[in-house]
């Protein structure tokens, strides 16, 4: 077990790569997809533009409704199988488990505060039509403490082993295909002993647009990113080079989903590379440039917020503009491990210890 609790030790692997971030504070796993949801609600920053005011009624409102066969469900249960892995333990698998039953059955000796803060959980999905069954590529909790001047951003890994509601255990991400949204956010409540209300879903097919709306982003492309960018950007879009350049919508989004060179320690990184690109450009941004992309990113968002909520967080968010941003990672380093069950690899992780983390960095 870990010296943080129940949690087993972390693979040398995995310790290894965290120590290759250099990063002295917590850091968030941010999903390419959840960019997307947060280049759009920074796109509030804009002082009530009309246009962006009326756009706000062409938002998605209708709960997500999902009714899967139990042959579609054992589907997304067998997404992830990788025959190169080995199982863990029989022993490992029913600790993990009879730990994760007493900590969701348990009291926990700490509750979360959340006068003036506003939570949303924001999810990023790859899906490809509206019948495809899709599990939420990414999920970011975004908080804004109006009493401390924070925004805070919490990301979940998304094989996180997990309980949902109705299903038994799984990783995290296939709560939003079994039940959308609300699952989802039902889940994370469940597992974190946290109460978040509320969230924002949009697909990154978005992404991409945008990014050129923005005029591209320049970024330091690594000799071996080259064949995972032109794999995904498009005949188009291929990057001939290596080396600091300026990369369309198409490569960026490329860049971001770049997965087998490397460890997920460097994927996250590098999205987060991404995410201060978008930051700086939407603060130099007119506008008359801004309102365009709030217009055009509107009718793809689906959320539970009322337009009421919407609007209220219109009128907050130009004063946040310079609030300090702080960031977490949900599990937090030091307290998960690598668990293989059924040639499919999880998450596994202290949960007390990540709910404590998580209410204290959302009150605190």
């Amino acid at each position: 077990m870990s010296q943080m609790g129940k949690a087993k030790i972390p693979s040398e692997k995995a310790l290894m790569e965290i120590k290759k971030l250099k990063i002295k504070t917590t850091v968030a796993v941010v999903g390419f997809s959840a960019l997307i949801i947060l280049l759009v609600l920074l796109l509030f920053i804009v002082n009530n533009a009309m246009r962006a005011y009326n756009a706000i009624g062409t938002i998605d409102y209708n709960p997500q409704t999902v009714t899967l066969t139990e042959e579609e469900i054992e589907q997304v249960k067998q997404l992830d199988v990788d025959e190169t892995l080995s199982n863990s333990d029989t022993a490992d698998v029913t600790t993990a488990e009879s730990e994760m039953d007493e900590f969701l059955a348990a009291e926990i000796p700490h509750t979360v505060a959340y006068d003036d803060i506003i939570n949303v959980l924001l999810i990023g999905t790859d899906k490809k039509d509206e019948d495809e069954i899709s599990r939420s590529d990414s999920m970011m909790l975004l908080t804004i403490d109006k009493k401390a001047g924070k925004i805070k951003l919490t990301s979940f890994m998304r094989d996180m082993y997990i309980s949902i509601p109705g299903y038994g255990y799984d990783k995290l991400n296939s709560a939003f295909a079994y039940g959308g949204g609300e699952l989802l956010l039902q889940t994370i409540n469940k597992n974190l002993k946290v109460n978040i209300e509320k969230y924002a879903c949009i697909d990154f097919s978005l992404f991409a647009s945008l990014i050129d709306d923005l005029g591209g982003l320049y970024l330091d492309v690594k000799p071996n990113y080259l064949q995972q960018i032109n794999k995904y950007a498009g005949k188009n879009h291929q990057v001939e080079k290596a080396g600091l350049q300026h990369l369309d919508g198409r490569q960026v989004l490329a860049f971001c989903r770049i997965r087998k060179i490397d460890s997920d320690v460097q994927r996250t990184e590098r999205q987060r590379m991404v995410m201060k690109g978008i930051f700086a450009k939407v603060k130099s941004a007119s506008l008359t440039e801004l309102t365009d992309m709030v217009t055009k990113s509107m009718p793809q968002v689906r959320t539970n917020l009322t337009e009421d909520e919407i609007k209220d967080l219109m009128f907050l968010l130009p004063s946040v503009r310079n609030y300090d941003i702080n960031e977490m990672r949900v599990p937090i380093d030091g307290t998960w491990s690598d668990l293989v069950i059924n040639k499919i690899w999880y998450v596994d992780f202290n949960r007390q210890t990540n709910a404590k983390a998580l209410g204290e960095f959302i009150s605190g």
